[in-house]
């Protein structure tokens, strides 16, 4: 008798638990479309998705009170639309403002900032997923276009020479 109520006790039990296993998982799967940004990066107003690596091999950077322009590339697990949605919801966060989105193959995204543009660009390379982010000054041209000014510099002129006989 005590074996046979054990034994429904614990068929009991079974049932129970693995009723809630397939909501369990479903809830992990819920979070791991979201991705967290990364607090290792090169500059610190422009996230990486977090478990991304640097290619230091191919990434480039400089910095110095008046400028920043770097090339930074990162290689990691992740499908395409999960890191464009990762920037378009990311970047506004750090004052970027989102200008465009080209998609075809390569998926570019670019941001603008004060005097600042960056691109990203977004492929998926088998399982991995690569990014590529340029950051570079706006051009001159741009930047008094964009503050109201009118003051339109006129490209250099090209003087030719003659040739001596």
């Amino acid at each position: 008798m005590k074996k046979g109520l054990s034994f429904c006790l614990i068929i009991s039990l079974l049932i129970v638990l693995s009723g809630c296993a397939p909501a369990y998982r479903k809830n992990t799967r819920a979070s791991q479309s979201y991705i967290e940004p990364s607090l290792l990066r090169k500059f610190p107003d422009i996230p990486v998705p977090s478990g991304f690596k640097p290619e230091a091999e191919s990434s480039y950077a400089f910095m110095n009170s008046a400028i920043r322009v770097g090339l930074l590339k990162y290689a990691g697990k992740g499908e395409v639309d999960s890191v464009i949605n990762f920037y378009k919801e990311q970047m506004p966060l750090y004052n970027w403002g989102l200008l465009n989105i080209i998609e075809y193959g390569i998926s570019v995204l670019s941001f603008e900032k004060d005097a600042e543009v960056c691109s990203v660009n977004i492929e998926q390379a088998g399982r991995r997923c690569r990014i590529a982010i340029a950051v570079n000054p706006k051009s001159s041209q741009s930047i008094k276009t964009r503050a109201g000014g009118d003051d339109k510099e006129e490209p250099p002129k090209i003087q030719k020479t003659q040739k001596s006989p």
